[in-house]
């Protein structure tokens, strides 16, 4: 719902600022817009170029892929926040939740441009990141206590 409502933002502000007809996309939920949300969350979102004269950055594919495993970081935050999400649902949910949200109308408004790169969610992959650490550390904690309790019990 986030991404739809983000979607209707960037039409609602270019009628507002350049004047231009109100037109919706039609392929606003179409298989190809979740293949560019899915490679954009995990910072790949070079793969889901539909049209190579429009590239922003001019370096290869392989350029590409070979800085994400050097910068592993843009795709394990957003995986490790993920698992966080999805693992711990009872713990930070209302940050997990609005992150996730902001992250997914933030995309439905930059979907509709051919202008995103991985430097755009650097805001986004620090809370995600933050969170996902809260998340790890609270839970070892929790671990911490209950093992040895769980020792004492077996003997």
């Amino acid at each position: 719902m986030s991404y739809g409502i983000g979607t209707i933002a960037y039409w609602i502000g270019a009628v507002i600022q350049q004047g231009v007809s109100f037109d919706t996309p039609r392929t606003v939920f179409s298989q190809f817009k979740f293949s560019q949300l899915a490679a954009n969350f995990f910072g790949l979102q070079f793969l889901a170029l539909n049209d190579p004269e429009k590239a922003i950055v001019d370096a290869s594919t392989f350029a590409l892929i070979l800085s994400r495993l050097v910068f592993f970081d843009t795709l394990l935050t957003p995986v490790v926040f993920l698992i966080a999400v999805f693992r711990h649902p009872d713990f930070l949910t209302k940050q997990k939740v609005l992150t996730f949200y902001a992250f997914m109308f933030f995309y439905g408004v930059v979907s509709q441009t051919s202008y995103n790169s991985t430097r755009q969610n650097i805001p986004f992959l620090a809370c995600m990141g933050l969170l996902a650490v809260a998340d790890i550390e609270h839970f070892r904690k929790i671990k911490a206590k209950v093992a040895p309790k769980l020792l004492m019990a077996t003997r």
